[in-house]
């Protein structure tokens, strides 16, 4: 092992030799000098070992919140009450909905917030510190309080210099946040289905010593779901998307073009001979805009090479698959500069593979949205015709580079996919493996390929391809799982679906994804806690709401045949076909 860093670390040694096939574990000692940036990626430590292998891992600066409360404040004060005595006695109302008002923020504990910042800070109220190194700041894991209740946390952090930023702040609980005693963000709710974001614009920062608070209630829906009598509770986890190895970091956002698209590529990259360019496409909509970007590519030199997502619907202009790509990346030909385009990859690896052999990244997007080094808030095509247009002098036939990958395995959802493929379909994909294995295949262009990403994904599925048949023109068709039907079956219920409508449910027990991912697969509670299989009577809630129901256990059984009402095809396979 030979270890490398650069300033401001500084280590006790250079490398170290371990047998072949021995496990051995190696102390490595950092010096840091107290005033280095606290920022990850300016703190690297390198690894190499073998021919080729390179590890690397960045050191940040932790945060230290000292923490005050619990507060309370009660609209009524309760006194301890008698064996069998009702506590509804004390809460006088002249209509039972008041009552029930008040005893519902008598159990919010909403009045604690009423207690003013600068007076929860007194030392008497002072509870604890804690160190966090993470992104996330979880109460629950340093205090013993069960229950609702108001805390302030104090931050306090060193600027060197005066500036002006945009904050973001991420959550999933009530919180009040101030800087130097500034109201810059609340949200008085104090349970989310995912977690939110408030925006701060225009902040200033002051050199020098900055107290930061952040103030917020305790939901007490682990307790109510744990104590008797237990109840259904819906309880925030928060997981790293998508439950498998990313990156150690997201990017930074170090620049942002306007509309125009334009960007002087010399300030990015130094042109060779060699120079090659990898246009990476997550998705993008309107169709308009498709169809724009679709013949601009078409005339793109041959040193960018095109990588598609199937739901971009440009995947027919890919080198090849985005499945074949992300199973290929320590093979791929390393570019001067990745565009993605439209919103994040459906692999995360794709991320980690530009982290690790640091790519110009530059993200294109009509909303803004920066998955990337630099944002461009622009059409893709208007970017490509502004951008791409000094490469094409450039001799080398960068695309070469891409071919012979390994092939990935075929699955029926992907088999699914190219036997649809070329039909004048407006095809959906559910999310999960269904989407991913759809990435395994290009797609035809004269089928158009929606899927829904992020927070709606399983959510919504079903009801965003039958909202799409009653206004298409064309069959929809949806290919989903099981546990994603199970999940939004209820869009069946919707009044007007027609015979253009076709759900194809691949029933393979349970989410397969997580028979997949490294965090899951290898779990002994798997098949209980995560795949967990649905009871599912999918012929009966077909008939219950008007639907046609076929039952097939082959790919080559599916037929798209026309019928008087919408249809239901379940697809039967075992979790090793899946």
């Amino acid at each position: 092992l030979q270890f490398s860093c650069e300033a401001p670390l500084i280590l006790d040694r250079r490398e170290a030799v371990i047998a072949g096939g021995a496990e051995q574990s190696v102390v490595l000692t950092v010096q840091i000098d107290r005033n280095a940036s606290s920022m990850a990626a300016e703190n690297v430590v390198t690894v190499r070992y073998g021919e080729s292998g390179v590890y690397r891992f960045g050191f940040m600066g932790k945060r230290r919140y000292t923490v005050y409360g619990p507060f309370w404040k009660n609209n009524v004060e309760v006194p301890q009450l008698r064996e069998q005595e009702s506590y509804w006695n004390y809460f006088p109302a002249e209509t039972a909905a008041e009552q029930m008002d008040k005893i519902r923020f008598y159990h919010t504990n909403c009045l604690a917030r009423e207690i003013a910042v600068t007076d929860a800070l007194d030392s008497s109220n002072y509870l604890c510190e804690f160190d966090n190194s993470g992104d996330a700041v979880t109460l629950e894991d340093h205090l013993s309080f069960e229950g609702q209740a108001y805390y302030v946390l104090q931050h306090t952090f060193v600027s060197p210099r005066a500036f002006r930023c945009d904050l973001q702040l991420g959550y999933n609980s009530a919180l009040e946040f101030y800087l130097n005693e500034r109201k810059l963000a609340v949200n008085g709710e104090s349970a989310h289905y995912t977690p939110e974001n408030a925006h701060c614009f225009g902040v200033d920062i002051r050199e020098g010593e900055r107290p930061a608070y952040v103030s917020r209630l305790l939901n007490a829906g682990l307790s109510a779901a744990t104590q008797f009598p237990a109840g259904p509770v819906h309880i925030n986890m928060q997981f790293e998307v998508p439950l498998t190895e990313g990156c150690d970091q997201s990017p930074v956002h170090t620049d942002f073009a306007p509309s125009c698209g334009k960007i002087d590529f010399g300030k990015l990259i130094s042109y060779t001979p060699d120079s090659g360019y990898l246009l990476y496409i997550a998705g993008l909509s309107p169709l308009e805009d498709i169809h724009a970007a679709e013949k601009v590519m078409e005339n793109l030199p041959a040193n960018v090479a095109v990588i598609a997502e199937a739901q971009s619907n440009l995947s027919h202009l890919s080198v090849l698959p985005a499945a074949q790509f992300a199973k290929n990346l320590d093979k791929a030909a390393i570019p001067d500069v990745i565009v993605i385009a439209g919103s994040a990859p459906v692999y995360p690896a794709v991320y980690s593979w530009i982290e690790r052999n640091k790519i110009k990244c530059i993200h294109v997007d009509p909303l803004g949205r920066n998955y990337g080094e630099i944002c461009v808030a622009s059409p893709l095509h208007i970017f490509l015709e502004d951008n791409f247009k000094v490469c094409k002098g450039m001799p080398n036939d960068y695309r070469k580079r891409f071919s012979g990958f390994q092939p990935c395995a075929t699955s029926p959802v992907s088999q699914l996919v190219e036997a649809l493929s070329g039909k004048e379909i407006s095809l959906h994909i559910g999310n999960g493996m269904s989407i991913r294995e759809a990435q395994k295949v290009s797609i035809d262009k004269y089928t158009n390929v929606w899927s829904n990403r992020g927070v709606s994904g399983i959510d919504g599925a079903t009801s965003t391809a039958i909202g799409a048949s009653l206004v298409a023109d064309k069959p929809v068709v949806l290919i989903t799982g099981d546990m994603s039907a199970a999940y939004d079956i209820g869009a069946l219920a919707v009044k007007g679906v027609g015979c253009n409508f076709t759900m194809i449910v691949v029933n393979n027990n349970g989410g397969e994804i997580f028979r997949q991912v490294g965090t899951t697969k290898n779990l002994p509670e798997r098949e209980q806690y995560f795949t967990a299989m649905p009871k599912f009577p999918l012929q009966k809630l077909a008939e219950a709401y008007g639907f046609d129901y076929q039952e097939v256990t082959d790919v080559a059984q599916v037929k798209l045949a026309q019928a008087p009402n919408p249809k239901i095809i379940e697809l039967k396979i075992s979790n090793n076909n899946a």
